[in-house]
């Protein structure tokens, strides 16, 4: 809405939710000023408008009326974020069972070693320390 009327009207309705004594206590304005303000033929400074905007909160935006974006509605922004998340999940899993599938492929290749010798000899350190300590 452009209407300047509307705008002084509901930030009046805000503040006075708010509570008048808080924000005058938080800015630099007095109470009397404040319910000046949103009076029926006041017209407030910007400056004003924006010490009560800042301590309630809000801010005030402008945007070109020729560039309107249009906003999807919170269920198509929930399916939009659901179905990255599900790809996103989906392409994390194909990599981890493809580096899974590349690991085990290496382990499972046979080995020219064999491990009974290596475990033998970590008996026979065992044993040869009993020995030397008599």
């Amino acid at each position: 809405m452009n209407d300047p009327e509307y705008l002084k009207v509901a930030l009046g309705r805000v503040a006075k939710a708010r509570g008048i004594k808080e924000i005058s206590n938080s800015t630099n304005l007095g109470r009397e000023s404040i319910y000046k303000m949103f009076a029926q033929d006041s017209n407030p400074a910007l400056a004003s408008i924006q010490s009560i905007l800042d301590v309630c909160g809000l801010e005030l935006v402008v945007r070109s009326k020729n560039e309107r974006m249009e906003i999807p509605m919170a269920s198509e922004l929930r399916k939009i974020v659901k179905k990255e998340v599900k790809d996103s999940v989906k392409e994390a899993l194909e990599t981890r069972v493809a580096m899974a599938a590349i690991k085990y492929s290496k382990k499972s290749k046979p080995s020219t070693s064999y491990s009974r010798p290596l475990k033998a000899t970590a008996t026979l350190k065992k044993s040869t320390k009993k020995a030397t300590s008599y």
